[in-house]
């Protein structure tokens, strides 16, 4: 499943840096607690594409090239949006929860 980031995107060419508005797709991976067989692998995430929004219409993806080199950089902020979805998540199921019992009590 894609998931989207909107985040700025710096942008380096020689000495110069601009950043613009920019849309992250990237997959999700759990990782892997490992077993007899297989090693352990942590959770980790893989952009699939990166598209700058140039205006509100003007959308303009990047090179698989320049995603690489960027890549390193928005790794900690795709593992925090995916940290913030996961508590977001825990807190609706807690909610249903909550609202479950209420029903069951009435």
């Amino acid at each position: 499943m894609a998931h989207t980031l909107k985040t700025v995107i710096t942008l380096r060419v020689g000495d110069a840096e601009q950043e613009y508005s920019g849309t992250v797709v990237y997959a999700r991976h759990k990782g892997f607690a490992g077993d007899m067989t297989d090693p352990p692998e942590p959770a980790s995430c893989e952009i699939t594409g990166i598209t700058i929004d140039f205006t509100g219409t003007l959308r303009i993806p990047l090179h698989d090239l320049i995603v690489a080199e960027l890549e390193k950089d928005l790794m900690p902020e795709l593992m925090e949006d995916w940290a913030a979805d996961m508590a977001d998540a825990e807190e609706r199921r807690a909610e249903q929860r909550r609202d479950d019992r209420m029903m069951e009590a009435l």
